[in-house]
Formats: structure tokens, sequence, C-alpha cells
């Protein structure tokens, strides 16, 4: 620390001012220009315990001269060490609101003369739940450079505040300890809500935290209320994530019948019960942490064993024999006699056993049966050794495929395995069977001898061409004369398809007076995100683009440096913002998602409008089925998604008459109801090479197209007049299962022409089913 800085420390006064809303005293920061330190004393003594370091304006807008610096240093010297019978006095920073990016930060613990100072990895801002020490001096050190878009961090339902608000107290440590004192910020408040901290009447200290949930940004009337719960974790939001005491009605569908809860409005995380994990808690925890990653082993292991017998047996007194033999390894050791094969002598007949069981208990049997000469009291022994053992192991299994993995690119996995001869390879993905002899696509599985120390031989399981079904946690499982054991993928398989991306709000009318618009920086910004169905990761680009309203010419890219428009990255969902407030004309505004050479757009049209013309170019908002149709601007059609178990898109038109718009009836002719696509995904599903039943024989493969009729029928039997989208998605179930049935048989009948038609014939299980359907569509067609 250089002797400036500590004339500072002794010298300097801190701008001290008094929060209204916590009572706590503010140190602020009112940047010097040319990027100069502007350093912030701030004394720590027993009337001085806590406060808050906040930017200049806090939470309304950043200093303007951009860069700037400030460094606050806490002065700990009147408590560093200190204690009250053991409870030490400690110096905690809880960054209750930070809306900067945490790389913009700098906390630097320090000793008495600042000769040595160590800094505080990023976690706090993550995984602890504030910033501890005991040392004589912390700095915290903020720089803020010029790029807009490297500064802000913004959440969908927290986006309009600038800066930063950090709480600091020296309390005892044992007041302070996380199970009895709820310390949040952002992330602690799941970026649906601020937190807010309470002081103590006198002003002197830290009471108490709290988080204060926001509303979701959405065009749902459940948007009216906020989040709720103690982190703003949850919502009522189509019956999503709405706490343990509820059920989780939503949560069946996207955490495997576990709990979830909400980042944001659009992103759900789900809260895995114990013994599971994953983004969906769709893979069980491996039992033991240590093979993780390593190869896997079963509990068991296969014993070749040499018995010799104090008597002969006739092949008649073999299956007896054998009985016994079963029975008594059941008993002696929990184990299972594989195989008996007998070799006859003049005195005594010699047996090879082949017993799965664990190594210790088989051990044991054996040494007790030599140290007393039989089994049972019948079955006199002279001798039993083991001749051989084996243990299955999945040593290692990988995917031969670089990431990310897209549609249509074909990809291998392989289960590197040990064993015996008899070794066999199965599949699985999620809890499905991979059956190939049911898919329609390429599919293979094969087994190679190979000469290694760790493995002797590898399943490889190939798909041609992935489809979306593909994601998932794959598993392979081998089982050597009835022991088996299997091994997961530590991550699941993500095919990559178009991005899918969601903008808000869909479209914008922004009133102007005098040449400036009127609306709030909310109201005159637009999010577009990554839809929740995408894949998440880090491989899509975002970027806003602007043309003429109703020009048919390409949009252009915007350069946020030098446009009016004012763009920012979000953290989550990922995307983009883009703020309007500064605009003069109508326009559209093109977000631009790019997935290596796979490009997905959204347009939202901007209208700028004088006030007093509002209400008669513009439909009012209005309220149907618990979603919200925005203002929108006449001759033009609005689209959102479907209500509540449907999928689609639903469109209404805004028409123009006499001195307001009106609006039409909601056109739901595209959308789906939820439970037809979960039968048109059962069957692309099983097209793809998958089967629910896990312990499907080959000779019922063909009893799952049943499944899927008998699913239809039932959805067709309710009095549910059919969308167009609905009456199209049947039409085409019923062609591709025909096409399907018939290719199956095409298949099989070169090798089998004794059962020609094989898979068609199925239909006739479920004639009553088919009939069903096709007099749903005959009743309802000459409607469409």
């Amino acid at each position: 620390m250089s002797s400036e800085m500590s004339r500072v420390l002794l010298g300097a006064i801190s701008l001290l001012l008094y929060d209204q809303g916590s009572g706590l005293p503010i140190h602020s920061c009112n940047p010097l220009p040319s990027n100069q330190w502007t350093d912030i004393p701030v004394i720590l003594d027993a009337d001085h315990k806590a406060g808050l370091l906040t930017t200049h304006d806090f939470p309304r807008r950043l200093p303007s001269n951009l860069p700037f610096r400030c460094r606050w240093i806490l002065n700990n010297l009147a408590f560093s060490g200190s204690h009250v019978e053991g409870d030490l006095y400690k110096l905690y920073i809880y960054f209750t609101q930070l809306y900067l990016q945490a790389s913009l930060i700098t906390v630097k613990q320090c000793n008495y003369n600042f000769t040595v100072c160590d800094t505080f990895n990023r976690e706090w801002n993550t995984a602890d739940h504030a910033v501890i020490t005991t040392s004589p001096y912390l700095l915290l050190e903020l720089s803020v450079p010029t790029g807009k878009q490297k500064i802000n961090f913004r959440v969908m339902e927290v986006s309009e505040q600038y800066g930063l608000n950090i709480t600091y107290e020296v309390r005892k440590e044992s007041e302070r300890h996380p199970d009895r004192f709820f310390s949040c910020s952002l992330v602690e408040c799941h970026f649906n809500g601020e937190c807010i901290v309470n002081a103590t009447p006198n002003g002197k200290e830290v009471e108490n935290m709290y988080c204060r949930c926001n509303n979701p940004v959405d065009d749902s009337t459940s948007s009216r209320d906020p989040f709720y719960g103690k982190q703003c974790q949850y919502h009522n939001k189509h019956g999503h994530c709405t706490g343990k005491e509820s059920g989780h009605r939503d949560a069946n569908s996207r955490c495997n019948n576990q709990p979830c809860y909400y980042l944001t409005s659009r992103y759900v995380k789900c809260d895995c019960n114990k013994g599971w994990e994953g983004r969906g808690c769709e893979r069980k925890v491996e039992e033991d942490e240590e093979i993780r990653g390593a190869q896997k082993c079963a509990q068991q292991k296969i014993f070749n064993i040499s018995v010799e017998i104090v008597r002969t047996y006739s092949s008649e007194d073999l299956k007896r024999l054998q009985k016994e033999i079963r029975y008594f390894w059941n008993i002696a050791c929990n184990c299972s006699l594989i195989s008996l094969l007998q070799r006859s002598e003049s005195k005594a007949s010699t047996f090879f056993l082949v017993i799965s069981g664990l190594e210790g208990d088989v051990r044991r049997t054996i040494d007790t049966i030599n140290s007393t000469a039989k089994m049972t009291a019948l079955l006199k022994i002279s001798k039993i050794s083991i001749i051989s053992e084996t243990q299955p192991c999945i040593t290692k299994l990988e995917v031969n495929q670089s990431s990310p993995l897209y549609q249509e690119h074909e990809f291998s996995i392989s289960c590197f395995a040990k064993g015996s001869g008899k070794l066999k390879f199965s599949w699985y993905k999620d809890d499905k069977l991979v059956n190939i002899s049911v898919a329609d696509r390429f599919m293979k599985e094969a087994v190679y001898h190979i000469e290694s120390e760790k493995a002797d031989r590898v399943g490889v399981l190939s798909v041609s061409a992935a489809r979306k079904f593909d994601s998932g946690v794959f598993r392979c499982s081998i089982a050597d004369q009835g022991v088996s054991v299997s091994k997961s993928l530590n991550y699941k398989l993500e095919v990559i398809n178009m991005p899918e991306i969601d903008v808000h709000p869909k479209v914008v009318v922004l009133s102007t007076k005098n040449g400036k618009i009127t609306n709030s920086g909310e109201k005159s910004s637009i999010f577009c995100f990554m839809a929740e169905t995408s894949n998440l990761g880090n491989n899509y680009t975002f970027s806003w683009e602007k043309k003429a309203l109703g020009s048919n010419s390409d949009s252009k890219p915007i350069d946020p440096e030098k446009s009016v428009e004012t763009v920012e990255p979000l953290i989550l969902p990922r995307g983009l913002l883009i703020r309007l407030d500064k605009i003069k004309e109508s326009a559209s505004y093109v977000c631009k998602v790019t997935n290596s050479n796979r490009v997905s757009r959204k347009e939202v049209k901007v209208y700028l409008l004088p006030k007093n013309q509002i209400n008669k170019e513009t439909c009012h908002p209005t309220e149907d089925h618990m979603v919200i149709w925005p203002r929108t601007h006449v001759n033009t059609r609005y689209s959102r998604h479907c209500f509540d178990g449907y999928q689609g898109m639903m469109h209404r038109y805004c028409h123009e008459a006499g001195d307001e718009g009106y609006w039409g009836e909601p056109d739901q002719s595209r959308c789906v109801r939820d439970n037809l696509l979960s039968v048109q995904n059962m069957f692309e599903e099983i097209k793809s090479g998958y089967t629910r039943n896990v312990q499907m024989k080959k000779i019922e493969e063909q009893k799952i197209i049943v499944e899927i009729f008998g699913i239809l029928s039932s959805e067709t039997k309710k009095s549910r007049l059919p969308t167009a989208a609905e009456y199209q998605l049947i039409l085409n179930l019923l062609e591709g299962a025909a096409k399907y049935l018939y290719n199956m048989d095409f298949r099989r009948n070169k090798d089998d022409v004794q059962n020609k038609d094989y898979w068609k014939k199925q239909i006739l299980s479920v004639k009553e089913e088919f009939y069903t359907v096709i007099k749903y569509l005959t009743k309802y067609g000459k409607k469409k």
C-alpha cells in the first residue's frame, strides 16, 4: 500500500449519508475524472459497525464519466483479532444489491501496513454467502470500463437497476452462522427479486435481510402475482414449480416427478431428491462416488471351482445332486450356481462348478468345506478349490463424437469391459431400452475383441443420424453368466437443433410527446432469449438487427457502440436485451441467434405514436383465458404461445374501426393439445429405437404400436373439436403408423418369408381403436 493511501486513510473523510430505507450509513463513490482511483475510507468502531457501500446515484443510473474506478478501504483495526469468550468478531461483506458484472470487482484482505494483501476468489457471487475476514483492512475495488456491454448484470426480472449497494457489518461469529442468519443477494433471491436489508432501530447494526420478490416478466395474467418463497423461487405460473406443499404439478415432465424452482421466470431448475442428479433429475447417483468417471465393477465375482466328491454319481443322480448343491450354495453364502459339469472317476466324482457371489463369502464357504470335508451331512468332499475367478467390469464409457452434436450427424458410444467369454452388452437411454430392432433408421450394436490390460471387449452403439430423441444419459450394461453391472455417462448427451428463441414483448407500441418517448425504460425494452425448451450452453451467438417498418429488404446489424439503441447481454436466461428509449422512428428489430451455421431470427415491430393518437391507432390491452393481449397497432396480427395445455402459436388480429382499434377472435388453429403431442412423441421415440418397457422380449416388439392406437383412441373419444393442426397431426400419425408397419414387415420378410405381414396384422388387435379415430376424423373433418 502506498504512502498516499495511508495518508488518505488517516486524513480523508468519506462521503457519509444515511439510507432512507434501511437506516444504515452510506459510503457512496462519486468518481473522479480521468479514471483515477477514488478512495472512500470506512472506519469501523463500536459506534459504526455496519453500513452500505454504493455507487453514486444508485440504483437509478451509473456515473456518466466512464471509465471510472472506486476503492472502498475498510479499516477494521478496532476488531481485528478481538473476541468475546472465544467468539471472534468478523467483518462480513454481503453483495446484497449487485447489478454489475462480478468481474469488475476485486476484494482483498490486507495486513496492518498493506505490505501483504490476499485476493478473494469470486465464489462470493455464487457459492459463498459472504466475504468474511478478520484482517485489519479490507479493500473493495470497482473498475468500470467504457464498453456498455461489459458493465451491467442483467436478468429478465431485475433489469432496470444500475450500480451496486453492498452491505458490511462486524458481528460475532456465532451471530452470523449461515444456518441461523439469512443473508441474501440477487443470486440468493434466484434473480427473481431484490435483497432488502433492515437495520436495528438505532440504525447502527443489521437486523435482518429478506428477498422482496418481483413479478415474472410474462404475458399471462399470472404475472400479476409475484414470486414467493424465502428465495423467490416459486410461482403458480402455468402450474410450474409451486413448492413442495402443492406437489409440483408440472415438475413431473421437467424434473422426473421431483421438485423444481425458478431462476428467473424462464429457467426451471430441478431440486433433485437424494440419489438423483442431472438437469432433469434423470440420472441415478452412482452408489460409490469413487467410481464416477473411472471403472465400475460388479460387486459379485464368477468363480470356476473344482469339487471332488467322495463317491461316484450316475447320470440319473446328477439332477438331484445339482439341486442339492444349488440349495447349499444359496443357503451358505447367498451365492448362485450357474452351471455344473461332471467328470467321473473310479472312486470319486469330480465336478466343475461355476458360482457367482461375493468374494469373501465364497472363500469363507470353501474354507469351511475344506475343514469339515463336507457340504452337507450326506455330501462328503475330499477336495474343493478355485480354478479361476472373473469380475465383470466396465472400464470406460465414451462418446465418439466431438461436442456439440447436431441433428443428422452420426455418433457412437463405446463401452470398454472385461469379463468371461460369455459377456453380453445392452444399452439404455434414461429409463428406456435401446431397441434397434424397432428403429426406422440405421442403428447398430456390435461387440469387438481387443487386447488390453484394462479391457478385453468393447461394445459399440452406432447411430447414423442423430435426432432430438437421442438427447439423454446413456447407460451401458454388461451381463456375464448372471452377474451384471452398468455404468452411465457422467453427462447428458445433447443433440442440438435449430436455436429456439423467444422475444418479450412480441410487439412494442411507444408513445411520444414533444418528440421524446414517455414510456418507462422497462416498457421500451425488448428481451431476446433462449426458449426454455432449447438446449442450454455457450454455443449460441446473439445479435440485434434493424430495418424500416414494412420493408422487404434484409435487416442490418446494429452497432451497439454507435447506435442510439443500447444493447446489453442477458445472463439468465441467456440472451440479449435492447433498450429503445432514445429512438426517433418506428422500425422492425430482428433478434438473430447463430449456432455454427444454423441461424434463427425473431422480428419485433416497434411503433412510435404521438400520445394523442394511441387509442385511435391501437387495440387496447385485454385479457382472455389467463393471457394478456398487449397494446397492438391496428391492421397487424399479434402472435403468442397457445393457452396452457397446448403447444404452438395462436394469433389475434387488431382491426381498424373509427376512433379506436378492436380485437378479432383468437385464432387457435395452429394449437395442439399436450396429450396428442405426447402420442406423437411416443411414436417418434419408438421409431428412433427407444422403448419404454425395458423387459420387452423381441417377440413382443410389435405390440408397441398397439399402445399408440390405444392412447390415440382414448384422446379422440373426448368430445372436443380438433383444431386444424390437431386434425393434421392425427392424419399424419395414422399414415405414419401404416408406413412404419409396412416397412418393418419389408425388413422382416427378407429373413422370414413365413411370417409375411407380421407387423401389419397387429392392426387387427386394435381395429376398434382404429375405427374410433377414423370416425372422429370423419365427424369433424367437414367442419375443417
